[in-house]
Parts: structure tokens; C-alpha cells; sequence
């Protein structure tokens, strides 16, 4: 089957969870986690929930255990290099199956954006078999999850949820 017929096939919409991971963040300062709902909304998924934790193993584990009712969760925040940025350890060890293409076309698409400084990011994507769900770890600046969101996600959401099912 080809990939547009792939395309057909998959679901219209995903139900979708936003998590932000941070030790300063909170509902009214989140830009980035507020421009990824507008633009998953506006694509026609929907939001089922969104939470707020600190860069901490154990709250990060928590908010993605509690996720039931999506089928995709993004989460922004914890993928830099200090050291309380944890994210991307906490999904690569979460998740049953990596996305590793992923990361290298966001590498891609911030290297044209941001030259070298793109090395700085480690977002990265999976999959949680067990539960169906696609994780995907964004950085915390807006711009950075636009183009994630913009390039790769709104425009292969549906296709890879679809094949979660399968």
C-alpha cells in the first residue's frame, strides 16, 4: 500500500495530551504548549488534556502514566543541555520503540532555521506500544515546536497513529 493510500485509510482526527516540562512554567506563561494546542486544534485533532510538571524523572514518568485517553502526547520542555533538562532520558527509557527519523529530520529543519545551534536540541519520539501512543519530546522554544509541529507532526499525525492500530 502505498503512502497516500496509507494516508486514506488513517483517522481524520487524534485525540492528543500536551505535557510541560519545566521548573518555571506554568498555565500563564506556557507560549509553547499553548501554540501547540492552537495548531493541533486547528488541524483538526482534539486536545484531551494538558498538565504542567517540573524537570523531574518521577513527575514526567506520573504525567505520561496518567494519560489514557490519547492516542498522541507531546510534551515540551527538558530537551536542552543542563542538567535538569531530562526529557528526552525520561522518553527514550519510556517508550518501547524509538522514532529515530524524527529527531534527524528536526535536526534537518533546525539546522536550516537555527545553523549549528540545532546540535543544542534532543528532542526525540517513540512509541509506547503497550498503550498505543505516540510520544513526541519538543524543545521548550515556541519557534523550535512550530517547525516540529508545522513540518512533521501536523502532517504525519494521523498517518502514524494509523499504524499503531495495525
Amino acid at each position: 500500500m502505498s503512502v497516500e493510500e496509507h494516508r486514506k485509510t488513517s483517522p481524520k482526527h487524534v485525540d492528543c495530551w500536551v505535557i510541560t516540562v519545566s521548573d518555571t512554567r506554568g498555565s500563564k506563561e506556557d507560549k509553547s504548549g499553548d501554540l501547540i494546542v492552537e495548531k493541533l486544534e486547528t488541524a483538526g485533532h482534539c486536545i484531551k488534556g494538558r498538565n504542567w510538571v517540573k524537570d523531574e524523572d518521577e513527575e514526567i514518568h506520573k504525567a505520561l502514566d496518567d494519560v489514557i485517553d490519547a492516542r498522541a502526547i507531546f510534551l515540551t520542555g527538558g530537551t536542552g543541555l543542563t542538567r535538569r533538562d531530562i526529557t528526552w532520558k525520561v522518553i527514550e527509557s519510556y517508550c518501547d520503540e524509538p522514532l529515530p527519523a524524527f529527531a534527524v529530520i528536526f535536526a534537518q529543519l533546525s539546522y536550516q532555521q537555527v545553523g549549528s545551534a540545532a546540535v543544542l536540541s534532543r528532542a526525540i519520539a517513540g512509541i509506547k506500544r503497550s498503550r498505543g501512543q505516540l510520544i513526541v519530546a519538543l524543545p521548550g522554544s515556541s519557534r523550535a515546536c512550530a517547525l516540529a509541529v508545522d513540518e512533521i507532526l501536523i502532517p504525519e499525525l494521523a498517518h502514524l497513529v494509523g499504524h499503531l492500530n495495525k
